[in-house]
């Protein structure tokens, strides 16, 4: 099965991630179903409560807010009750009455915040521990070609954990997100609320010029909004900047290797020459040993093959089948000094045969000792 494949190639890391998942989709669903029986914003209570008091059916209005459950209901209601006292007593009221509500809607969500920011971290971690078992094993397998072929084919799933986190991080971040907006539109709704039914009360009994009062009541009531309700913190997800670095080298190691793997091809003792031009990595190297066997990049050319027509796949590949590309696509031919000058001269036959518009001979610059020199003639 795909996803187990997947889930195994990540790593270690991939189990505490599995459970985090779990985890966070359980508290999830948890959540809104605690967010439907408690953040009830009660739309239109507050006006059809305040119409009761201006008509003077106070009694109506508190049975009318104590029928209806949520905090901005029982905001109302603490409003009503305690209407004859100072305004911040009421406050006070209404902060107490009102808290359970908020301490229940907040429950868990700290752990969906802790999640969206250690998951990632977690995923970059097992993406790192990936990459070092690359390295080791790339490193371990010196001239082995068919080893490194395979190294480099899995090189993709080291970042399978680093997927994962971020995955569990992107849910953890909306399913947050979403309840923190509910829990703030209750709060808010429940603000207005108070603020609207104390400033109409006060009204009726203002004992100064109605312009003192209603500045105190201003000033009073600001704080009131303060007070109901909590406000949540933004959450985000961490992504740090290490995490540029890592997919900077990761691609910076898989071009390099690949051009390593195309250059060497098999080993040869190339001939020697008095001057060899170092050149860049070409995109198709033709490998023939001192036994003339025959490699096009990591394709094993067998006897009756037709080189070159084997060789214009592999540079219509290299060159996604654009004839421009395939002109100025470039040909090393890695022979060894064995090997004789005519099935040289074939190969650079077969070359033109493919369409090639470029070919260099790999040469070994007698200043430099054995070190093979790609140079071209």
């Amino acid at each position: 099965m795909e996803a187990l494949r997947i889930f195994f190639a990540g790593g270690p890391v991939m189990y505490p991630l599995l459970l985090i998942s779990l985890m966070a989709v359980a508290i999830a669903v948890e959540r809104f179903i605690a967010y439907t029986q408690f953040a009830i914003s009660s739309p239109g209570l507050a006006d059809e409560v305040l119409d009761l008091v201006k008509r003077g059916r106070i009694s109506d209005a508190l049975r009318r807010a104590e029928e209806v459950p949520g905090p901005v209901a029982t905001a109302i209601a603490t409003v009503l009750r305690s209407r004859d006292a100072d305004i911040d007593d009421i406050e006070r009221e209404v902060e107490v009455a009102t808290e359970d509500y908020f301490v229940r809607l907040e429950r868990f969500l700290p752990v969906l915040d802790t999640f969206t920011t250690l998951s990632p971290l977690l995923g970059l971690l097992g993406t790192i521990l990936g990459m070092v078992k690359v390295f080791q094993q790339f490193t371990a397998a010196a001239n082995d070609e068919a080893a490194k072929a395979q190294i480099l084919a899995g090189v993709g799933e080291a970042l399978y954990a680093t997927a994962f986190g971020i995955a569990i991080a992107i849910f953890c971040f909306a399913a947050y997100n979403y309840f923190a907006a509910r829990q703030r539109s209750v709060s808010i709704a429940a603000q207005q609320a108070t603020t609207k039914l104390i400033a109409y009360l006060h009204g009726l009994r203002a004992a100064t010029s109605p312009s003192t009062q209603d500045q105190i009541t201003r000033k009073r009531l600001y704080r009131a909004d303060k007070k109901v309700g909590r406000q949540l913190k933004k959450t985000k997800i961490e992504i740090i900047p290490m995490i540029d670095t890592m997919f900077f080298l990761l691609v910076f190691f898989i071009l390099s290797s690949v051009g390593i793997l195309k250059l060497q091809g098999l080993p040869v003792n190339l001939p020697d020459a008095k001057s060899s031009d170092p050149q860049k990595p070409a995109e198709i190297t033709i490998s023939i040993d001192a036994n003339r066997q025959m490699k096009i990049n990591n394709t094993n050319i067998r006897s009756g093959d037709n080189v070159a027509q084997i060789l214009e796949h592999e540079i219509n590949v290299q060159s996604n089948g654009s004839a421009a590309s395939r002109v100025n696509a470039e040909v090393v031919i890695n022979a060894d000094r064995a090997v004789p000058s005519g099935l040289v001269v074939r190969t650079l036959n077969d070359a033109a045969s493919a369409g090639v518009g470029k070919v260099s001979i790999a040469t070994q610059n007698l200043g430099a000792g054995a070190a093979p020199v790609p140079g071209g003639q």
